[in-house]
């Protein structure tokens, strides 16, 4: 015997008017892109000193093109979209073993309104975004956060509600299904197989955050993750720190700390520095 039970949430397109749904004018849209190139002298080596590499690189780094619009279905609550995907326009290989000029990035479509903004589809967890613009260095191959921390993960399948500012407050909270066919074992099968979320306090040009993070479905290797953020702007400086601790799957954690600092030099050059440990 044979049975199928299938339950579907069609929110968006019950609440869109036909006229949207009929792919008339969008009220707001907008096209955006970036290109960064850099050419890299890398001499990587491993802790027990084996050269892993030594050449010269020429590097795409998180090089974009995207698309986001907004459309208003009545007052006070207004449909969004975004479509974003990586290029690479050194050579046209995602580095993951294939050879695509695209790689999806934080892609969504979602409801806002002043109760707050829900969205669904690829995006970064509640506390990969609580990073801000403290990891200055995020789009380099070595610069980059993960190459010290967990946790910079950007999950398939994922909801997001983020609430309204009240008080200088602000949270956001995100599930993760699993979405596994459920035969397996451990089946990662329900609603919310990984869950992240986070808090942050913004007043003036201080900035705190903390966030906690659990699920296999997001890192393979870590049980649970909590991160602590703070950054602080001046117009002749900008200094920030992230701390984190990361549970491992199997026993065992990993502690983790990031400093970092900008200032504006001539014209419109800046100056950074960052340490990771």
């Amino acid at each position: 015997m044979t049975r199928l039970f299938t339950l579907s949430l069609f929110l968006v397109l019950l609440t869109l008017p036909r006229s949207l749904l009929a792919m008339e004018a969008i009220d707001e849209l907008s096209f955006y892109g970036r290109a960064n190139l850099s050419l890299n002298r890398i001499d990587l080596e491993a802790g027990n000193g084996t050269q892993l590499q030594d050449n010269w690189e020429l590097r795409s780094n998180t090089s974009v093109l995207g698309l986001r619009g907004s459309q208003v279905v009545q007052p006070g609550l207004r449909a969004v979209f975004q479509l974003e995907y990586e290029v690479f326009v050194d050579d046209g290989d995602d580095g993951n073993g294939g050879s695509s000029e695209f790689n999806q990035r934080n892609s969504y479509l979602g409801l806002e309104g002043k109760w707050g903004r829900l969205i669904a589809g690829k995006h970064d967890t509640p506390l990969k975004m609580v990073q801000g613009k403290i990891d200055r260095f995020n789009d380099l191959l070595l610069g980059d956060l993960r190459s010290v921390m967990q946790g910079e993960n950007r999950p398939d399948n994922i909801v997001i509600y983020r609430s309204p500012v009240r008080d200088n407050w602000q949270w956001r909270a995100a599930l993760i299904p699993g979405e596994d066919n459920g035969t397996s074992d451990p089946a990662h099968d329900d609603l919310s197989n990984a869950v992240s979320a986070s808090f942050e306090y913004k007043r003036d040009d201080t900035r705190f955050a903390i966030a906690h993070e659990r699920g296999e479905t997001i890192d393979t290797d870590v049980d649970y993750i909590t991160r602590a953020a703070f950054e602080h702007n001046e117009s002749d400086f900008s200094l920030g720190a992230i701390v984190q601790l990361a549970e491992l799957v199997g026993g065992g954690d990993e502690k983790s700390l990031l400093l970092s600092g900008e200032m504006p030099l001539q014209g419109r050059y800046f100056g950074k520095a960052q340490i990771a440990l």
